[in-house]
């Protein structure tokens, strides 16, 4: 998947049933990590369903900023579902449980890419 300039940060909020807002929070812990004005749009999408080299298929969406992670680890390009960027791994700041990863481009800047079944939405 080709990244290039292809980051909407303008994306609508909403949640799912149309109404504006929310908060998501750690499935585990239950800590606040991003919010629904958080979510953007990466080549055309919010979500996006990868398989990563062992098998595991994981459901992620989306976000400029996820205040409530921690990034964890060296940045690299190994296995990276986005083209030209480098990633990290996510935990949550609180229970160090693993959400997702921040991406990062030269061109684009920062991104996150959260696990969607580790998330609460409220």
């Amino acid at each position: 998947m080709l990244l290039d300039d292809k980051i909407d940060r303008g994306s609508d909020a909403r949640t799912d049933s149309g109404d504006p807002g929310g908060v998501f929070r750690c499935r585990f812990c239950r800590a606040k990590i991003t919010t629904a004005a958080q979510m953007i749009e990466v080549n055309g999408s919010h979500r996006h369903v990868f398989t990563n080299p062992l098998g595991k298929v994981f459901e992620i969406g989306c976000f400029s900023q996820a205040t409530g992670c921690l990034n964890h680890g060296p940045a690299t390009t190994e296995c990276t579902w986005f083209t030209g960027c480098t990633w990290r791994f996510s935990l949550c700041a609180s229970c160090f449980s693993h959400l997702g990863w921040q991406y990062h481009a030269d061109l684009t800047g920062y991104f996150f890419g959260l696990i969607l079944a580790n998330l609460l939405r409220r």
